[in-house]
């Protein structure tokens, strides 16, 4: 069975990357593609680690692939380049092997140094599929011309999820039962939560008034919010500062401040 898992390893990213390539043969095959890459994508997981860990870390771990594929099919839509899109195709497919490759020897073989190898991949991921996912926001709002209150919402709940599985990631990867940094938190959650919903929401609707492309206003606020989650997180211990957590969100004020200038200058 071992050995089975091991080839999986090779064959999903493969299956993957081959379901992929066959958007530039067939584009009408979107929804599929979608559909049947999902499914693969939570069967895997189950498949590998499902055994091997609790429902809670088991959906966390799931989440971030989830997001990552879903955001990656997304932001293929808004590419009008060929080269660019298979650039993409062959970016997801090799962070996807290596991902699974590095959830392998953590869940099998456990290497010392693999422990923080997996939460920086995690962590990397989920800033990359944040940018795929604001991206593609950006997008529909551009040239779908949806609400840009929906627009900024969905902006807004994709990182707040992020947010509450950064903080389960860090808890996580400090050998916690639970999440411990919740208990050490500067402020209490529900006004921790309150505070990043404003600063985000309104990040999200500044954005959008600059005349920038849709991949650099994704770019800007994936920036913010990596700015908030270094600021919030110390880098060994996982344990949340008042210092810290200050930080962050004067940076964060700093950069609203910025860009409702750079917007009305602009305009």
């Amino acid at each position: 069975m071992l050995i089975i898992r091991r080839i999986s390893v090779y064959l999903i990213p493969l299956v993957i990357f081959c379901l992929l390539f066959s958007l530039f043969l067939a584009p009408q095959w979107y929804y599929y593609v979608f559909l049947l890459i999902n499914l693969l994508i939570i069967f895997s997981f189950w498949y590998l680690i499902s055994h091997k860990t609790k429902l809670a870390d088991f959906i966390n771990l799931l989440i971030g692939a989830v997001f990552f594929i879903n955001g990656a099919l997304l932001f293929i839509i808004f590419l009008e380049n060929v080269i660019f899109q298979g650039i993409i195709i062959l970016f997801v497919s090799v962070f996807l092997f290596t991902y699974f490759n590095v959830i392998f020897k953590e869940f099998y073989k456990q290497p010392v140094w693999q422990l923080n190898n997996l939460k920086n991949y995690l962590y990397f991921g989920q800033l990359i599929a944040l940018w795929f996912l604001t991206t593609a926001s950006y997008g529909l709002l551009t040239f779908i011309n949806i609400n840009i209150i929906l627009a900024c919402a969905l902006i807004l709940l994709v990182s707040l999820i992020f947010f509450w599985q950064a903080l389960w990631l860090f808890a996580y990867f400090s050998n916690s039962e639970n999440l411990s940094l919740i208990s050490q938190k500067p402020v209490s959650l529900p006004l921790l939560i309150i505070i990043f919903m404003a600063a985000f929401g309104e990040t999200a609707a500044l954005i959008n008034l600059l005349s920038l492309t849709i991949y650099f206003k994704g770019l800007i606020f994936t920036m913010v919010y990596y700015l908030f989650c270094e600021g919030f997180f110390q880098d060994q211990e996982q344990i949340i500062k008042r210092r810290l957590f200050k930080r962050s969100l004067i940076g964060v004020i700093i950069i609203l401040i910025l860009t409702f200038i750079l917007s009305y200058l602009i305009l």
